[in-house]
């Protein structure tokens, strides 16, 4: 099992000691960055000789997310447990009776908190809680503002600092520890301890296993011309995925279904054709050969029945915009499967998204590909046109869905945008889903 651990090169040393230690069965490499921006070449590099990651800090691993959204390889993070902030905070007071909580600040609660003291920790606040809300941070913010997340915290110390605000800072972020002693600004980095760092290894040893059995799930791929076909059309379709099963060497079992053929496979072969479900190269393969447009369902399942119901599910919505789309074991809805366009929705509705649904009086689905859209887009704006070629739907359908937010309060015009051409000015929808 190969495990790669990505951390800032001031943690570097540290790690690469501590894990020439560790007695497990692992075969463990540690790697480097300077900064944030490198993180996603790395992880790039890596991922098709490593089983899975160990990734020093939430932030590091959004940055990962931003630019790979499905990462084919599990990722987990490590940072000082809520015990480890404990031992060391109690350390600090005893070693200075002086030292005033409200005076000692935590670096990372200085983006999610107005009292980024360590007093949180102290009453007991979950960590479990303070993580959810910097990964929610993190998750807002752009690739761009990702590479400066530190520097701007650091920026923020240096300001408490001059202004007298505290007396020492704890560093969850090493490499906020450089500019801080140049400052001459009393610091501390937290460590994790040994034992919380064996404990996330052996949970990502369980992610592994859990991946690599997940390689052997059944998929499904349904596909169906989007115009009226009759059985020429099913065999010039059979011969064309015969044709490309020999030009890209895949491996599948072509089946005839009524007015639609099956395509039996693995999820390795699933992963290849749409590149790690973001973008249909089957889609394209055939409209190029047979010049009709085609809709693909993707389907995977724990066997060949629930891939079988989650292909046809997939199908459904495919046929419905003429596009591909994908159904996994967990029932996360994927697409469309184009590049730049695909997200992920959940089929399970949660008494928020049920609520929106009812108000705007539109489907959980069509609110769920919304805030996916939102969370892609990292932006609350959308114009009509944006939103029907995200959607994979007319104009005036995304006017009638627009037109029903504004109506029941969950949407306004927050301005309007000029194109430089002939018309009206586009609106521009600020969305009130969060």
């Amino acid at each position: 099992m190969n495990i790669s651990i990505i951390t800032g090169k001031h943690m570097f040393d540290f790690i690469n000691t501590w894990t020439s230690n560790i007695q497990r069965e692992y075969q463990i490499s540690v790697y480097s960055y300077d900064n944030f921006n490198e993180i996603p070449d790395l992880y790039s590099r890596l991922e098709d000789t490593s089983d899975g990651f160990l990734i020093s800090g939430i932030v590091a691993k959004n940055a990962i997310t931003q630019k790979i959204p499905h990462p084919t390889k599990p990722i987990l993070t490590f940072e000082a447990s809520l015990q480890d902030l404990f031992r060391l905070l109690l350390k600090q007071f005893i070693a200075n009776r002086n030292l005033d909580p409200h005076r000692v600040i935590m670096d990372f609660l200085l983006p999610i908190r107005q009292d980024p003291s360590c007093l949180a920790i102290i009453n007991g606040e979950h960590l479990t809680d303070m993580g959810e809300e910097i990964e929610g941070n993190a998750s807002e913010k752009s690739f761009e503002e990702l590479c400066s997340y530190v520097d701007d915290i650091a920026s923020q110390i240096i300001s408490l600092w001059k202004e007298g605000r505290f007396d020492l800072v704890i560093c969850n972020y090493i490499s906020i520890m450089p500019t801080l002693i140049q400052e001459e600004i009393p610091c501390i980095y937290a460590y994790p301890k040994e034992d919380s760092f064996l404990e996330n290894m052996d949970h990502l040893a369980m992610q592994i296993q859990l991946n690599n059995m997940r390689r052997h799930l059944a998929v499904v791929i349904s596909i169906v011309l989007s115009e009226n076909q009759d059985d020429r059309d099913l065999f010039s379709l059979r011969k064309c995925m015969s044709d490309y099963k020999k030009d890209f060497l895949t491996d599948f079992i072509i089946n005839k279904e009524k007015n639609q053929l099956d395509i039996y496979t693995s999820l390795e072969t699933a992963r290849y054709i749409t590149e790690n479900f973001t973008h249909c190269t089957l889609s394209e393969y055939i409209e190029e050969k047979l010049h009709q447009p085609t809709s693909i369902g993707y389907g995977i399942g724990q066997n060949l029945l629930q891939a079988k119901i989650h292909a046809d599910a997939a199908l459904k919505e495919a046929v419905r915009t003429e596009n591909s789309y994908a159904i996994d074991e967990n029932e996360m809805l994927c697409g469309p499967l184009k590049k730049g366009q695909a997200f992920s929705v959940t089929n399970i509705v949660t008494p928020k998204i049920d609520m929106l649904a009812k108000k705007a009086q539109l489907s959980p689905l069509t609110i769920q590909k919304i805030l996916s859209i939102m969370k892609q887009k990292n932006s609350c704006e959308i114009t009509s046109q944006e939103l029907a070629s995200r959607l994979n739907v007319t104009v005036r359908n995304a006017n009638r869905i627009l037109s029903n937010l504004e109506k029941n309060q969950l949407a306004v015009v927050a301005y309007h945008k000029s194109l430089n051409t002939k018309g009206r000015p586009q609106k521009v929808y600020q969305l009130m889903l969060l």
